[in-house]
């Protein structure tokens, strides 16, 4: 009988404190959303993405210098 006691004793603990972490699991939810919320909206930056997808174009190769006008 001692051991339906501690199984009933044990399984009510455990839903206690699941309830408990939940509890606390939707007011640290709530506290980031309100962070969140509070931060002033940002812009990316950008620049450096356009300047890798967009690239110089290549340089032509420089004229060959003819040995016989030397």
């Amino acid at each position: 009988m001692l051991w339906l006691i501690g199984i009933g004793g044990v399984w009510a603990l455990s839903c206690v404190m699941a309830v408990a972490l939940c509890v606390m699991a939707r007011r640290g939810d709530e506290q980031l959303s309100r962070i969140f919320a509070s931060l002033p909206e940002m812009t990316p930056e950008v620049d450096f993405v356009a300047t890798i997808s967009e690239p110089e174009p290549a340089r032509s190769a420089p004229a060959p210098v003819s040995r016989a006008s030397v």
